[in-house]
């Protein structure tokens, strides 16, 4: 599902505020996990193309958090998290749209994709650094298992063991 949409699902009914993130990925639940340095398809003003998912979700989980917040407060904040923030221009419409008190923004670009990767990302290998960190987190013994990150990661794709894809 496009990430813009989910985080405004989630700050429309308020559960927002309960996600969290780590250095790679945001954690909107168990279930929703959004990479924070990929690009949606908002558009931001003034040129600055495309806004991150980071900073969308950032503004709206400080929204919810205090609504009344000023918008230098807004930024510090950002800035201590190492969070990209949102421009003044760009806020109340994106929070009008995040909030649901519109229903549509001109700004959303359909014509491109409803996000992007970054270029720099190893998708594959973040994704299996942050399941093992969450593995080590939760107290399962990785060892125990019999199986590390890459039989499992290639499990799930269908394949069998990490040597497999091995060139020698």
């Amino acid at each position: 599902m496009d990430p813009l949409r989910l985080i405004r699902d989630y700050t429309i009914s308020g559960v927002i505020g309960r996600s969290t993130y780590d250095d790679t990925y945001i954690h909107l639940d168990d279930q929703h996990s959004l990479l924070r340095k990929s690009t949606t398809n908002y558009a931001a003003k003034m040129g600055r193309g495309f806004l991150a998912v980071e900073a969308i979700w950032f503004l709206a989980k400080c929204n919810v958090a205090n609504p009344a917040q000023a918008h230098a407060a807004y930024m510090r904040d950002a800035l201590a998290a190492k969070v990209a923030q949102i421009s003044l221009i760009d806020r109340k419409e994106l929070l009008d749209y995040l909030t649901g008190r519109v229903e549509t923004s001109a700004n959303v670009d359909v014509n491109v994709p409803a996000f992007t990767v970054p270029d720099d990302a190893d998708v594959d290998a973040q994704a299996a650094a942050v399941g093992e960190k969450r593995r080590r987190e939760d107290g399962v013994d990785v060892e125990e298992n019999g199986a590390g990150a890459g039989a499992r990661l290639a499990s799930v794709r269908g394949g069998g063991g990490a040597s497999e894809h091995l060139k020698v």
